[in-house]
Order: structure tokens, then C-alpha cells, then sequence
């Protein structure tokens, strides 16, 4: 993981600048909230609100945000909130703290830190701290990586970037055979482990194009 100094580092241009914020839309319980985060990153917080409309786990409380100029509490540093890269989600639910508490559904959490950034681990948990922070997730990468992201979409949508399948969701015993489909270029924007296609089907296809 990126320490917050190096993140720091990263994104001096945007500490407390608001020039440099867009509002960007995230689910919650009945609407849809508009939180200010830094301009480039917005693929990485796009990526963070499809996580949470389609696991699905919604924004419930108003004391969780992104955008706060301040300094880290007993530190002469700044929070990355400053640098509006990083999201509260929840907070009444998932506190400051030790020991860890939080109520996010186990999927949630993989696919959040599933997120990449051209290739990198784009979002970081506070509950992976030392004193666990549940309610936070900051930026893992500098403004050049978020020109990239893939995340796993969910049931709806598992492709990967480039229109193969997302590997993580393909068993490994059914892996070769979905790579021989792809380059023969068989599979289609619907096509997906948890689809209907059977692997009997997905043979016949590979039979008839010749590729087995």
C-alpha cells in the first residue's frame, strides 16, 4: 500500500483546492449523494460507486463524506480528505477504532479492494490499519494510474477491460476454455461464467469454430 505521505506527495496540487474538485454522484438508501472529490481521480470513485449500487451497500448517513480541509488530529499533517481522496462511508456503523466493527457485506470489501488503477490497488481500506479506521477509504495511486481502472462490475456486467473475461470470476478448471472461446472470438458482451452458457455449449462453439 501507498503511505499517506507518498499520497500526500502525489496529490499536492489539490490539498484544500477546490478548483480542482468535481462532484461525483454515490448511491444512498432513497437518493443519491454529490460529494466533491479530486478531478482526476473521479474513474477511481466511479468505480467505487457501481461497487456500491450493485453489492449492493448504500450510503445511509450524513456524517460520511469526502471533502474536508483539515489536519489529522495531534498531527501537523493533512488528512487525505483535504485532497478529496478519500470517502466516510457510514461512520455510525463502522467506527474509528479497535477492535474492528463495521457491517460491510464480505463481497463488498473484496470487490472495493479489487478496484485497479492501471494495474495498482486503487482504493485502501482503514480497516486494514493498525488502528482500524472502518468508515474510510482513501486513494492508492497518483493522478497518472486513475486513467485506467477496472473493477469487477458485478453479475450484470464481469467483463474485463479489453472485452475478456473478468479471470477472477472464471474457475480456474474452466480458465482454458474460456481463453480458447475468447480468441476465437466467440464470446459476447453477455457471456460470462454466471450466465447461461453451459460448458457443454462453450465446447460445441469451440468445436465448430475449430479451435478444438
Amino acid at each position: 500500500m501507498a503511505s499517506t505521505s507518498q499520497i500526500r506527495e502525489w496529490w499536492a496540487d489539490w490539498e484544500c483546492n477546490p478548483a480542482r474538485f468535481v462532484k461525483t454522484p454515490f448511491p444512498g438508501e432513497g437518493k443519491t449523494w454529490s460529494l466533491s472529490v479530486a478531478d482526476d481521480s473521479v474513474p477511481v470513485w466511479e468505480a467505487v460507486a457501481q461497487v456500491m449500487e450493485t453489492t449492493p451497500y448504500l450510503f445511509r448517513e450524513t456524517a460520511g463524506g469526502t471533502y474536508n480541509c483539515r489536519e489529522i488530529a495531534g498531527s501537523d499533517s493533512m488528512s487525505i480528505h483535504a485532497y478529496a481522496l478519500a470517502l466516510d462511508l457510514n461512520p455510525g456503523k463502522n467506527p474509528n477504532g479497535s477492535p474492528l466493527r463495521h457491517n460491510y457485506p464480505d463481497e463488498f470489501v473484496t470487490r472495493m479492494e479489487g478496484i485497479r488503477a492501471n494495474g495498482k490497488q486503487a482504493i485502501q481500506w482503514g480497516g486494514r490499519w493498525k488502528t482500524p479506521d472502518a468508515m474510510h477509504w482513501q486513494l492508492n495511486v497518483a493522478p497518472a494510474d486513475c486513467r485506467s481502472v477496472t473493477w469487477d462490475k458485478g453479475e450484470d456486467d464481469m467483463d474485463g477491460p479489453n472485452g475478456e473475461p473478468n479471470w477472477e470470476e472464471v474457475s480456474e478448471w474452466a480458465q482454458p476454455a474460456w481463453s480458447e472461446a475468447f480468441a476465437a472470438d466467440l464470446l459476447t458482451d453477455d457471456s460470462h461464467p454466471r450466465a447461461s452458457l453451459e460448458v457443454e455449449e462453450l465446447m460445441v462453439y469451440l468445436k465448430r469454430a475449430k479451435v478444438i
